[in-house]
């Protein structure tokens, strides 16, 4: 009911956006496949979406297009000429569960855009249902457009700054907070298991994942993680962390996602495992781990 009263009040800068258009995608589209399902937000400055399944997964790339002012390309059906238009559309949607923003909490990027608005209150069961409640709200739909438009001119009067209140801030870190992501758990196994040495040795990546799986089921923590995934996050946090400066220049040392395959870390120890040496590519003093 909020999403249809919200779409249909202002109209016709707003628009519904199927949620299948945030998920990911179980196939890849294909190339050639029309993308007309998102010309129709071309000029809007509304997107509202609803009924975000707990199973559902958002897909990251179309999220960033839309929340960071990309271009965005559409294809009509059936037709062979492509449109670009920049995403000036602020989207909204309505879920009861967290679950499906939870593949995005490894974005900064992301978590530095996304809002959580709570409803707290529940009607079901506390009033008898009004079967007339939509004609009534439809009766609201001015009303609802006058206080935008109040709301857009406190907003030119303040030199166009959108503050967000302290409350939706404040909401949102209490809701996210407990929510640990895999950048989270990357952080707790480097400040508790990698050290940084000077002697010259080296340390393949999947020895790194090797003893990040066994450091999350020791402490009982569930990873879902990739080790391709986890080769995206570990190098960026440990730079954070133990202020190392990873070149993707030198060809042992870790790249940082330019497509190419990580062979070594330097100057690496894994606390708590023994190392066991590799004479594996050629590569001297090469070290991987096993439990000590």
């Amino acid at each position: 009911m909020f999403a249809n009263t919200l779409a249909e009040a202002t109209q016709p800068y707003s628009a519904f956006m199927r949620k299948e258009t945030l998920l990911t995608k179980k196939h890849t589209p294909d190339e050639n496949s029309h993308t007309s399902h998102l010309t129709k937000f071309k000029n809007k400055r509304l997107a509202i979406t609803s009924e975000l399944g707990k199973n559902d997964q958002l897909d990251e790339s179309i999220i960033k297009k839309m929340s960071g002012n990309d271009a965005i390309q559409t294809r009509g059906c059936y037709s062979d000429n492509e449109d670009n238009y920049t995403a000036n559309f602020v989207t909204v949607a309505i879920s009861n569960y967290i679950e499906p923003f939870h593949n995005l909490f490894n974005s900064e990027a992301f978590m530095d855009r996304l809002k959580i608005i709570e409803f707290p209150v529940k009607f079901r069961g506390t009033h008898k249902d009004d079967k007339n409640i939509r004609v009534r709200l439809h009766a609201e739909h001015q009303g609802i457009c006058c206080q935008i438009v109040k709301w857009c001119k406190r907003f030119h009067e303040e030199g166009g700054i959108l503050r967000i209140p302290d409350s939706i801030i404040e909401n949102t870190k209490n809701i996210l907070g407990p929510q640990k992501c895999d950048r989270d758990y990357i952080d707790d196994f480097i400040q508790e298991k990698v050290k940084i040495h000077d002697r010259e040795t080296c340390i393949k990546p999947n020895a790194i994942f090797w003893a990040y799986n066994h450091f999350m089921e020791k402490n009982q923590f569930e990873s879902v993680l990739t080790r391709k995934k986890f080769m995206e996050i570990f190098p960026v946090q440990l730079e954070k962390i133990h202020k190392i400066k990873i070149n993707p220049e030198e060809p042992d040392r870790v790249t940082l996602s330019d497509g190419t395959k990580p062979r070594v870390f330097k100057r690496i120890f894994i606390e708590g495992y023994s190392i066991i040496n590799s004479k594996e590519d050629n590569i001297p003093k090469q070290q991987e781990l096993t439990l000590s």
